[in-house]
C-alpha cells in the first residue's frame, strides 16, 4: 500500500457517527480512503497502516487510533463540523450511566447478586467435595468452531485472538492429561442472531458452570450431573423430584413439537427433563453440516465409516437439561479416539489444524473415556431467585 490516508468526506461521516445510538458499535475503518502518493512526508508505509487498522470494536468503546493521523492530513476542520454540543453527549451518557446505577442500586437486584455468590459459593463446595480441582483456561485464544461460526475478534498488533464460546478443546486436554476431574466458572461469549429478540434468557456473555471428568457412559455423567443440580437447589430450599424424566430426542419433537418442553402442572413447580440421544449431524438454515453440540460429542457408531457412510442416521451421546422450558445445560461423552475425530472434523469439513491440542492429546491412543457438561450459571440462578429475567441476575447487563 503506497499512498496517504484522508477522510472520505470527513464532514459526512462524522455526521453519520454523530447520529449513531450511545453505545454502539462502528468500524473506524469506513472514515478514511488511501489516494496516490504526492509527497514523501505524508504517506503512510503498509506495516504501519495495518498497526493502525488494529482497531478495537466493543459495546462500550469506540478507540479511534487513526484519527489522528486522519485529521492530521486533512483539509477538514473538524471544529467546523455542526455535530451535537458536548452538552448534548454528555447527557446521552449521563443517561446510560444513571440506568446502569439505577439498576446496580435496587434492592432486588442486590439481593440477586448476593443470591448468585451464594450459588457460586455453593458450587464450588458440591464440587470440591467430590473430587474436582478448579483451573482457569486462557480467554482469548486462536478461531475455533464449536457452538456456533460466529465468533467476538479482538484485533492485535500481531494477529487475531478470539473470545472463547466455550473452554472446549482446554478442558478436555486437562482432563486427558492432568485431571481426572475439572471445572470452571467459564465466561462465554457467542456472537449469535437471536432468533427470539424478546427472550429474556440470552446473553452474548455469560457464564457456565464448566464441568468435565473421566467417566464411561452417559448415563454416569446424567447421573451425577443430576445429583449436582439436586443437592444445589436443596441448600437453597428448592426441592427437585428425583429422578428426572428422560426423553429421546426424536420422541420429544413428535409429542411436543419442541426439545425444550415446559412439563409444569403450576407455576411453582421445578419440572427436569433430560433430552437425550440427539443426532449426531444435522443441516443448519444455510445447508451446511453442523453438529448438534460442538465437534467433539462421541457419536454412537458400530464402525467408522458410519460417521461418512451413514451421516444424518446415526446418534449420539448429546444430551440437553431442560427446565420449566428453559435449556439450562448440556453435556455429552467426547471423542477419545483421534481416527473418529479426525472423520468428523472431515464430514463438517473443519481443518484439523485447528485443533492441534486436543489432536495432540488423542494421538498414542490412551486417552480415557470423557464427558462433560456446562449448567448455565445465570440460567441456574433465575430459577433459583424465581427472577424471570437474566439481566436481573446480572451486574450491567441493561
Amino acid at each position: 500500500m503506497n499512498g496517504e490516508l484522508q477522510p472520505v468526506d470527513f464532514a459526512l461521516e462524522m455526521a453519520y457517527l454523530s447520529n449513531q445510538e450511545f453505545d454502539s458499535m462502528t468500524d473506524i475503518r469506513r472514515l478514511i480512503e488511501e489516494t496516490p502518493k504526492t509527497d514523501s512526508e505524508n504517506t503512510v508505509s503498509a506495516s504501519t497502516l495495518h498497526e493502525q487498522l488494529a482497531y478495537h470494536q466493543g459495546r462500550h468503546d469506540l478507540c479511534m487510533e487513526m484519527a489522528g493521523m486522519v485529521l492530521g492530513q486533512s483539509q477538514y476542520d473538524p471544529t467546523e463540523v455542526n455535530l451535537k454540543s458536548d452538552s448534548q453527549n454528555e447527557t446521552m451518557s449521563a443517561e446510560r450511566a444513571q440506568k446502569l446505577l439505577s439498576h446496580i442500586r435496587n434492592e432486588r437486584i442486590i439481593d440477586n447478586l448476593v443470591r448468585r455468590h451464594e450459588v457460586k459459593q455453593a458450587v464450588r463446595t458440591v464440587l470440591d467435595s467430590r473430587g474436582f480441582i478448579e483451573v482457569d483456561t486462557p480467554i482469548l485464544g486462536s478461531a475455533m468452531v464449536e457452538y456456533t461460526t460466529d465468533n467476538f475478534v479482538v484485533h492485535g498488533n500481531a494477529g487475531e485472538f478470539y473470545l472463547p464460546q466455550s473452554p472446549q478443546v482446554y478442558k478436555q486436554a486437562l482432563v486427558i492429561n492432568s485431571f481426572a476431574r475439572y471445572f470452571q466458572f467459564a465466561r462465554c461469549f457467542r456472537d449469535e442472531r437471536f432468533d427470539e429478540p424478546e427472550r429474556t434468557d440470552q446473553l452474548h456473555e455469560f457464564t457456565q458452570i464448566d464441568i468435565e471428568f473421566r467417566c464411561d457412559s452417559d448415563t454416569e455423567l446424567r447421573n451425577f450431573a443430576e445429583e449436582i443440580v439436586t443437592d444445589l437447589f436443596a441448600q437453597f430450599g428448592k426441592e427437585c423430584p428425583k429422578p428426572f424424566p428422560v426423553i429421546d430426542h426424536q420422541e420429544c419433537i413428535e409429542r411436543y413439537g419442541t426439545d425444550k418442553p415446559d412439563l409444569r402442572q403450576s407455576e411453582d413447580e421445578l419440572a427436569f427433563l433430560w433430552v437425550v440421544n440427539f443426532p449426531q449431524f444435522i443441516r443448519n438454515e444455510q445447508g451446511e453440516i453442523v453438529a448438534t453440540h460442538h465437534p467433539f460429542q462421541m457419536p454412537n457408531i458400530d464402525d467408522i465409516a458410519d460417521i461418512k457412510d451413514r451421516t444424518f442416521e446415526i446418534g449420539s451421546s448429546t444430551f440437553d437439561l431442560v427446565l420449566n422450558g428453559v435449556e439450562i445445560g448440556g453435556g455429552d461423552m467426547r471423542i477419545n479416539n483421534a481416527a473418529i475425530q479426525r472423520a468428523v472434523f472431515d464430514v463438517l469439513g473443519l481443518n484439523s489444524s485447528q485443533f492441534g491440542l486436543l489432536l495432540e492429546s488423542l494421538k498414542d491412543g490412551k486417552a480415557p473415556k470423557h464427558g462433560g457438561m456446562a449448567i448455565g450459571l445465570d440460567r441456574i440462578t433465575m430459577a433459583i431467585t424465581d427472577t424471570p429475567s437474566i439481566k436481573d441476575v446480572t451486574a450491567f447487563n441493561l
